[in-house]
């Protein structure tokens, strides 16, 4: 059963608690501009010996978006990768070696190791996907208006970006929702209300 929280990392302690496991796997989805990334690192900061994984650096490099015949839900990420560098190791309790994608060169670069005993949080739109959601011990979506997303997204990215948020990346998030609905699995949903 899904919840509503306003105070969420508490919460969140308090549910991983219920849990009792010695590390978690916690996926963090919503909205662009929803507050994920930032969501994750007080969780980070408040859970001792966890990291965060980003989505954003699993987004593929131009020659294999352009191998994609039609752009499916989310399909420019490669959640494949993500399900085969973080996702399964962290289960099994192997070290994690996943390589980020580097925005501005738009290769795959730096390598990233994380030891197997650690608990790893995982946040970007389309982490919670179908596909990759029984990984997760906790699965949390952040839910956040349209409008205040869009500002957000704007502050972040520039006035430049606006059409492009408007008209591409939300449209894209709201057939995500339709078809995979991570709202409605998500074990905690946090709302968010404000700029």
């Amino acid at each position: 059963m899904t919840t509503f929280y306003n105070e969420p990392v508490q919460h969140i302690f308090d549910h991983l608690c219920r849990l009792n496991k010695p590390k978690y796997l916690i996926g963090i989805d919503g909205p662009g501009g929803s507050g994920k990334s930032t969501l994750a690192q007080e969780l980070a900061n408040a859970l001792p010996g966890s990291v965060v994984v980003h989505h954003d650096d699993f987004y593929k490099p131009k020659y294999l978006r352009d191998a994609v015949a039609r752009a499916g839900i989310g399909e420019y990420f490669d959640w494949q990768r993500l399900e085969r560098q973080v996702l399964q190791p962290c289960a099994e309790n192997r070290e994690i070696m996943y390589q980020k994608y580097d925005w501005i060169n738009d290769v795959l670069d730096t390598w990233q190791t994380i030891p197997g005993a650690t608990s790893v949080i995982v946040e970007g739109v389309y982490s919670i996907r179908r596909e990759l959601a029984g990984y997760y011990d906790l699965k949390i979506w952040l839910d956040c208006p349209a409008d205040v997303c869009l500002v957000r997204g704007i502050i972040r990215d520039g006035e430049a970006m606006k059409e492009y948020w408007q008209n591409v990346w939300m449209k894209q998030e709201q057939e995500y929702y339709r078809q995979h609905q991570p709202q409605l699995r998500a074990d905690i949903r946090i709302n968010i209300y404000h700029v």
